[in-house]
This record gives structure tokens, sequence and C-alpha cells, in this order.
């Protein structure tokens, strides 16, 4: 039996990701910050630790004795691009030295993002090799954990995985996309040309991050150069829809027939997000919609090719799309997590 550590385990894919370990008979220990909402896991057969990823002797004291470390821990948005570096890229270097520092190194996948790659361009989706070119803030403290973690390949076996836009149950973040079209079948869209996008649902990514965590390649360390983006994984869905169509099919399992899209131009987006952070700031609190935010949605394209997952972990979404987005549509219905922005919904529960 492997004992695995999951950091970011209250979170969204943490919490799916310590399920999936359990159902296949892991001893799973948590790394959890002191003040944590832990009502999920204390119903979970999990070993918790208290301990701040910026805390080296406790997170060193987690990973004692673990065969497999997930780090799933980040943030998404920030008061202060300071304080996504400082989690994202300095909390990633801790869990990697952390790690190389045990008599014998764990196994460690890292979940990064498609943002820490960059957009990809009209001519084809990216691919592993290709150089990265972040273009927001939260990318660029994506991409400075991938490449502490790089530092420390010599000493540890590791996978980096980088998922498009993750959905599905318990995600917070695209409420706010859901709700007005369950609502009143609004979909609001920035710009005239919309963005193709990459996503993956958190199960299919679990399954991704589990099956590299067993065969993945692994980054080349020390003064071996290896392939470019070896022990890279990009993971998405087979099916790539701009963020109109993404709105008609989203509004389709709500049982509609289409969104009706309201454009915006940009310079609507950018206002909206930078009242929104001046409300952050007053309030002390980052929220998901942000300048960083509409940074990326001025992308021409966020597409992934999943050709090196399919090809050295036999991954493929075992459902389409159109599938797993009725059965999020579904989950958050039944948790009534659509109803008025008035009572937001929570996670994890307390």
């Amino acid at each position: 039996m492997s004992v695995a550590l999951v950091t970011g385990a209250t979170g969204f894919i943490g919490s799916h990701l310590v399920d999936a370990l359990l159902r296949r008979g892991d001893r799973v220990r948590c790394l959890v910050r002191r003040g944590s909402r832990l009502g999920y896991l204390r119903d979970l057969d999990v070993e918790l630790r208290e301990g701040s990823l910026l805390d080296p002797a406790a997170v060193a004291a987690a990973i004692d004795g673990a065969d497999l470390v997930y780090h799933a821990a980040g943030l998404t948005s920030a008061l202060r691009p300071a304080e996504l570096i400082q989690v994202n890229g300095e909390g990633t270097n801790v869990v990697a030295e952390a790690c190389a520092g045990q008599s014998i190194p764990p196994r460690l996948v890292l979940i990064s993002s498609l943002a820490a790659a960059g957009p990809s361009t009209a001519d084809g989706p990216r691919v592993e090799s290709d150089p990265p070119a972040p273009i927001s803030a939260y990318g660029r403290s994506k991409r400075a954990g991938e490449l502490a973690a790089e530092g420390w390949a010599a000493k540890v076996s590791m996978t980096i995985v980088r998922p498009g836009i993750v959905f599905g149950p318990r995600n917070l973040e695209l409420v706010p996309m859901f709700r007005p079209i369950k609502r009143f079948g609004v979909h609001c869209v920035l710009g005239s040309h919309p963005p193709r996008l990459s996503l993956i649902h958190v199960s299919d990514l679990v399954d991704l991050v589990l099956r590299a965590g067993e065969r993945g390649q692994r980054l080349p360390g020390g003064d071996s150069r290896g392939a470019a983006g070896q022990g890279y994984y990009f993971g998405t869905d087979n099916e790539h829809p701009d963020y109109g169509e993404l709105g008609d099919r989203i509004a389709v399992s709500f049982g509609r027939n289409q969104a009706w899209k309201i454009r915006l131009p940009f310079f609507f987006g950018r206002m909206a997000a930078g009242i929104g952070e001046l409300f952050q700031q007053l309030r002390g609190k980052s929220y998901p919609f942000n300048r960083d935010k509409i940074i990326e949605a001025t992308a021409t394209c966020w597409l992934c090719s999943g050709l090196a997952a399919r090809r050295d972990l036999d991954f493929q979404p075992v459902k389409t799309l159109d599938e797993r987005l009725r059965e999020t549509a579904a989950w958050y219905l039944d948790h009534r997590w659509l109803e008025s922005p008035l009572s937001p919904p929570s996670w994890p529960p307390a």
C-alpha cells in the first residue's frame, strides 16, 4: 500500500485527488494550513498534517515516509502578484526541496497550468516542447513553480501536468459563468473573436495525474538536457470550443437551445475588473475576476495538445465534453450553487 501526500487537499482539484487515491487503496496524508475548513476531510480516512507551504520543517515532516507527493496547492488569484509568486513559486520549491531531503525521495507530481506555458497561436495547439511564454501574473507564478521544481530534478523523480481549464463538481470559479446561463440564458463574451479553449473535467484530470505518477516520463536532471518538454504533460479534452460556443453548450446542459450572448468590448472588461480589484483591496480579499484574467481573455487561443498523454500514459477522457458539462450542471443544481449571488456557495464545507 502506497503512502501518498496531497497538498491542496481542501481545494477543488485536491479534494477529488484525495477521493481517487482512497478508492484505489492508498494511505492518504494531507498537508493543510492552520485554520483551514476541514469539514470534508474529517469524514474521510486520511491523516491530517498541519503546516504552511512556506514552512520547510512542516513540509518535510509531512513528506517523511511518503512514496508519492501530489502537489496541488496554489493560488489562482491574489491581491498582489508577489503573493502568487510566493505561494506558487517559492512554495513549490519548498515541496521539491523537502522531497530531495528524504533518505528515499518520493515521486513528485506537480499540477501546474496551461497558463504557465502561455496561449497558443492560430497555427495549432501548444505541445510540451514549445518554449513557455506566460502572459499573466498567474501564469508567470505557475511557471516559477515549474522552474523551481526543475532545479531539484536531479534528486527527485518528478512529472509536471499542465491542465487547461478544469471544471466539474466543487469548482467555485466557474459558478459565475454557469449561474446567468441557468437563470437568464445569458452568456457575456468579451470581444468579437473569443478564444478557443482547452478544457478538462476534474475526474479526467485526476486520472491523468495518477497515470503520470505511475509511469509518466520524469524531468531530466542535472546536466542531462533530455528532449524539450520531457516530463511535462498537457491535460485536455478532445474538443475545443471557443468561449462563446462553450456558453451555448452549457445552455444545452440546462435544457436550453442556446445562450443569449452579450458581446462586450475588451475595455468594458478591463474597467469592470479594475473596479472589482478596487473593492477587493478595500475588503482585503481576492476574487478570480481581475485584470489578470482579462489579460488571459484577450489571447487568441488557449489550446494544448493531448497527444503526449495519449502516447505515454494511454490517457483518454472517458466521456464527451457535453456529458461532462451536463454532469457539472446537475451537480451545481443539486447542491444549490446557482441560486442568488447574494448567497454565494463555498468550498470546502466548514
